[in-house]
């Protein structure tokens, strides 16, 4: 599973069930707050449709952290307002970024849940999805009843 993955099913994680791995990497490792959890503003860039020319469209609100686990660098930023969720994600992001032998298996387990959760994601998205559906009109037909 690479980073772009992990970071999408994160993204969606509750803090609640997070913190069964934190407690677990908390017993096992030295967790230095490098950029303690905070509010900032990052620039949202957007591509215009037609000449896909980039600009800047606005600042969005964030919480950010960095911290190291045993010495790898981790970084955690969401776009909301949870100072504990964003220290936890960025925990994770060490832990998945570590070549230390000592993370393998919690990497493996990390990764078998995320795969699981992902699975759940989609199926709630497209229960979603399902009930948008079942509201969306049809004009082509509503155009066809009012030439009769």
């Amino acid at each position: 599973m690479d980073t772009r993955q992990r970071t999408k099913i994160l993204s969606e994680i509750s803090l609640r069930e997070l913190q069964p791995w934190m407690v677990q990497v908390k017993r096992m490792a030295d967790i230095q707050v490098i950029k303690p959890p905070q509010m900032g503003l990052v620039m949202m860039r957007a591509k215009e449709s037609v000449e896909q020319e980039v600009f800047n469209a606005g600042e969005v609100l964030v919480s950010e952290c960095a911290v190291m686990v045993d010495g790898q660098l981790g970084y955690g930023v969401i776009t909301e307002k949870d100072l504990e969720r964003v220290h936890a994600l960025a925990v994770l992001d060490a832990i998945f970024h570590a070549n230390n032998s000592k993370w393998e298996a919690l990497q493996k387990e990390l990764d078998a849940w995320l795969l699981e959760q992902e699975g759940q994601q989609d199926e709630s998205w497209r229960r979603d999805f399902a009930k948008i559906q079942r509201s969306l009109v049809n004009f082509d037909l509503l155009e066809e009843v009012d030439n009769d």
